[in-house]
């Protein structure tokens, strides 16, 4: 599963296709008053539209599974937190340049991790297992990683395990398989405190056709951009503001000219303090007070540090970046031929919705071998 850890920072830029200036008859910019005002980013929806030279079924890693490994379990005189199941699956890659370590096979939460960003926050309890499997049956481990609630600390379960992976079929199968508590430090486990796995998670599946046209959501994108507060300000004399401000309250501003073409694509260009141009195009509608901008980028293409928005959200794709899309849907290898990112993001005059995130930190090799260290001695 190469390069698909880069795939939980994606995000994206909107550093579109250069087009020439349009001007009407009077060699005057085309400025509509209906877009004059201060834009506020209030919603969000994105998509890959992916070329499949092979008519094949994936892994749709954003939606509910068909069926779901129920966990129970002891963690201390409270007991366990009640129905709680493992339905969302996610491939993980760690960093092989961290060690020579195992690294998990398959990744099961209980909730999608693009549903971590709301205006309500994260939901509790948050449980994301972690399952390797080694070259033999007898090296199989589960590792999950458990926060109860929000003041609680994440604490780890672990032991050997008998899980059955059935890749073809996309399910993974457990028989009351017992986690108990694993203190990282001393390599003890306590038994008094333990959730039991049990049942069959078979994941949702989205079908491609030889096409160039395959659309999945992908609501991860989503859910880092809207972390944020995105505003942009255009001006009657052709002047315009963008301006991306984080949760922490630092923000980043950008100026330049806007204008429309005549089929209804709206152009900003930016000019930085290095001599750079950036000219970004996006087809636009506008209804009432809300005002739609649809982006359309190269998924693979390498963006500059300096771009537009790519301060905050970050592409480090290089070409053919095709392999990170057929890990993360579990699709043929060389069977991507191409893949677009399409984002409509809407936008009114007034204040927008705060969004805010909570993200796992991902476990790296290192834990690993700990964990593997420890449950081997067992």
């Amino acid at each position: 599963m190469k390069n698909l850890k880069i795939i939980y920072i994606i995000i994206f830029s909107i550093a579109l296709f250069l087009i020439p200036a349009c001007e009407d008859d009077g060699g005057e910019l085309n400025l509509p008053d209906e877009l004059v005002g201060n834009w506020n980013l209030s919603e969000m929806d994105a998509s890959l539209v992916i070329g499949s030279n092979l008519a094949q079924t994936g892994v749709d890693m954003f939606s509910k599974g068909q069926s779901a490994i129920q966990v129970t379990g002891q963690v201390g005189a409270g007991g366990g937190p009640p129905n709680v199941e493992l339905a969302y699956m996610l491939p993980m890659e760690m960093d092989e340049e961290e060690s020579e370590g195992p690294s998990p096979s398959v990744v099961l939460t209980n909730q999608p991790i693009s549903d971590s960003a709301g205006e309500t926050g994260p939901n509790f309890p948050m449980f994301m297992l972690m399952l390797e499997e080694g070259e033999s049956s007898q090296e199989k481990t589960a590792m999950m990683m458990v926060q109860l609630s929000e003041t609680e600390q994440t604490k780890l379960y672990a032991n050997l395990s008998d899980f059955v992976l059935d890749e073809s079929n996309f399910s993974l199968a457990m028989t009351n398989d017992t986690l108990f508590s694993l203190n990282m430090s001393s390599g003890e486990m306590d038994t008094t405190k333990y959730f039991i796995l049990d049942g069959t998670f078979k994941a949702s599946t989205i079908p491609f056709a030889v096409s160039d046209s395959n659309e999945v959501a992908f609501p991860m994108l989503e859910a880092d951009f809207m972390d944020g507060n995105m505003t942009i300000l255009m001006e009657k004399d052709g002047t315009i503001t963008n301006s991306f401000t984080e949760d922490d309250g630092f923000t980043e501003t950008d100026k330049g000219e806007w204008y429309v073409s005549n089929d209804n694509v709206l152009v900003m260009v930016f000019e930085y303090e290095d001599g750079e141009i950036d000219t970004l195009a996006m087809p636009y509608s506008f209804s009432g007070s809300q005002l739609q901008l649809t982006m359309y980028e190269n998924f693979c293409e390498d963006f500059g540090d300096e771009e537009l928005l790519s301060k905050r959200f970050r592409l480090r794709l290089s070409e053919p970046c095709y392999e990170s899309i057929e890990q993360l849907f579990l699709l043929a290898s060389n069977s991507v031929t191409r893949a677009v990112l399409k984002t409509k993001m809407s936008f009114v005059q007034g204040l927008a919705k705060q969004r805010f995130r909570l993200e796992w930190e991902s476990p790296s090799n290192v834990d690993w071998e700990k964990v593997n260290s420890i449950l081997q001695k067992k």
